[in-house]
């Protein structure tokens, strides 16, 4: 949209002319439509003198996406202010849903391995906002680590059940051969 000054009335975007006074916007116009700054007597393109009088003129459209990237950059300013307690509120949320499902006042390795995950994952959710343009190579990084942390984990949980098994038998063995039952 955009706002004759001179009138005060609204014009759709791409008017050339202010539809109640005449003018035009932008600058002047020659009999051809050759757009001319406001000041000029002569047409710039043709040579003619034949100018339209100039009304100022606000264009909207930009007014608008001031106010929207200003109302944009408030929210955003909000949530990193407040993104501790935004991110506390979604870890508890996330915590006592993993909780129900897994019983109520669970407390083991398993449930503070999986708010760790939980909370890193918010990191790195919050971190991709932050550099949208880097956001998958973020997520893929992301991923990756999991991924190695992951058969780590597995590889030691293997290794320790297979020397729990061994300590285990071992025992057994010195046991039976000391004749306990």
């Amino acid at each position: 949209m955009i706002l004759c000054v001179r009138c005060r009335k609204l014009w759709p975007a791409g008017s050339l002319y202010c539809g109640h006074c005449g003018k035009s916007f932008g600058g002047s116009l020659c009999s051809k439509r050759h757009l001319n700054p406001a000041k000029t007597d002569i047409c710039l393109r043709c040579g003619s003198d034949e100018l339209t009088d100039t009304a100022r003129s606000l264009n909207l459209r930009t007014i608008a996406l001031l106010l929207a990237w200003s109302v944009a950059l408030l929210i955003l300013k909000t949530a990193v202010h407040n993104a501790g307690r935004i991110s506390a509120v979604a870890f508890s949320v996330i915590t006592l849903l993993f909780e129900f499902v897994a019983g109520f006042g669970v407390e083991t390795f398993l449930a503070e391995a999986f708010r760790l995950l939980v909370l890193a994952l918010l990191i790195v959710g919050f971190v991709s906002l932050a550099f949208p343009k880097q956001r998958d190579s973020v997520w893929r990084f992301t991923f990756r680590a999991l991924r190695s942390v992951t058969q780590i984990s597995l590889r030691l949980s293997c290794s320790s059940l297979k020397a729990l098994a061994t300590w285990v038998q071992g025992r057994q063995h010195q046991k039976s051969q000391r004749g306990d039952r």
